[in-house]
């Protein structure tokens, strides 16, 4: 084998003819029209002391270098080659130790690869925003912005399983350029320079993430069963409402002295932060032969989706009932993305004081308080449906809990 490339794939689109391509075949084309212009601009409105105004606004194309997959093939065949042996007592032998010798001729049994479409062209975004900042006296700011992405040719990562002779149970994965996303956002800030011992940055920011695939790791419906654009929904970082706050207040002097000396020098710091609930995504493994991936359910109408159970954390969990798996090959009618998860508050505090023992040495005294207000922060859930064999033909996960629900049995199972 050549170490010094990594293979690919010629004509992996047809995986009755498909093999392992030549040593030096490059895994995907060069593009060299990647301009990338930046633009901003800023304008005064009001020089008024105290209440002063300024508008600004930018524009940019910013390109990702598209290798985040890359490395992962290394992992795969024809690179990755493993061998089990049983019986021969450690430690091992000269004719156990090495491993099994490269094969580049197929057919390829139950190996693994990862490829790249050839016409992959590098991921882009194009971002923008507009804001103003308004002066609120000498030591205070508010500004608002609207910020504004859209992300193009965003990779996705595909699977596939084999089923030509040539890949006789093997797994394909496919890198390609086939995912977009979009991003909008109202963002409001006031910040306060430190006066009267009093600092502090406060921000609240309502936005949508919605894209097709959230990051290029996962494996993603292959789009000879169902169109990419099927499973744009809300990205599985998405926070509606965001607010954080944070602050560092020094307390004055109470005292002289003795007294002052014990109570004088202490500072107070605090941050809060809060958001909405994230998404959860609930999927049904479904077998699209030869393929066995995941694909969004059936809603039921009427149905509600969460079940109030005070015994599992956040008091409710998603209601089995509300969803069948769909029954011909494709995809459900509940969007990715659909449903929520909980929301999350937290305040940490700090008290401290720092005292000159010398002239070179200071010591500090410190208490820290991690969610003061001791609110749980739950994981976000993950359900998900997957066939299994009677008597629990499917089972749902919710908040990293697998439990076996028989109302499914005579609700959603699928035929065969």
């Amino acid at each position: 084998m050549d170490g010094q490339h990594l293979y690919t794939l010629a004509g992996f689109g047809d995986l009755f003819t498909a093999r392992v391509a030549p040593a030096g075949t490059p895994l995907y084309g060069t593009t060299y029209a990647n301009f990338a212009p930046r633009f901003g601009v800023a304008y005064q409105l009001s020089q008024h002391p105290g209440r002063e105004s300024v508008a600004k606004a930018g524009f940019g194309i910013f390109y990702d270098l598209g290798t985040g997959a890359i490395g992962d093939s290394a992992q795969f065949f024809p690179h990755r080659r493993q061998k089990t042996v049983t019986g021969i007592p450690f430690p091992l032998n000269d004719a156990a130790v090495p491993p099994p010798p490269a094969n580049l001729d197929p057919p390829y049994m139950g190996q693994a690869f990862l490829v790249f479409d050839p016409e992959i062209v590098l991921p882009r975004t194009y971002e923008w925003n507009v804001a103003l900042q308004q002066s609120l006296g000498t030591m205070q700011t508010v500004s608002a912005s609207y910020i504004g992405a859209a992300g193009r040719d965003l990779l996705r990562r595909e699977f596939a399983a084999g089923n030509g002779p040539n890949f006789l149970g093997s797994g394909i994965d496919v890198t390609t350029s086939t995912a977009t996303s979009d991003y909008h956002s109202l963002q409001i800030q006031l910040q306060r320079r430190l006066s009267r011992g009093m600092q502090g940055l406060a921000s609240y920011s309502w936005s949508h993430s919605i894209d097709i695939a959230s990051n290029d790791f996962d494996d993603q419906i292959p789009s000879t069963h169902v169109l990419p654009q099927l499973n744009r929904g809300s990205s599985d970082f998405d926070a509606r409402h965001t607010f954080n706050a944070a602050f560092v207040y020094d307390m004055p002097r109470l005292g002289e002295g003795a007294l002052g000396s014990v109570l004088n020098g202490w500072s107070v710091q605090g941050i809060f932060t809060a958001r909405t609930a994230m998404p959860v995504n609930v999927t049904v493994i479904r077998t699209f032969k030869p393929d066995r991936i995941a694909v969004n359910p059936d809603l039921v109408p009427g149905v509600p989706l969460y079940l109030s159970d005070s015994t599992i954390a956040g008091g409710k969990r998603i209601n089995p009932a509300a969803f069948l798996a769909p029954i011909d090959q494709r995809q459900g009618n509940l969007g990715r993305n659909a449903l929520r998860g909980f929301p999350v508050y937290e305040l940490d505090v700090s008290v401290g004081r720092a005292f000159d023992v010398m002239r070179s040495v200071r010591l500090q005294l410190r208490a820290d308080a991690f969610n003061l207000l001791n609110h749980p922060i739950l994981p976000i859930p993950r359900a998900h449906w997957e066939l299994l064999a009677p008597p629990c033909r499917e089972i749902v996960y919710l908040a990293f809990q697998r439990r076996c629900w028989p109302t499914l049995l005579s609700t959603a199972s699928p035929p065969g």
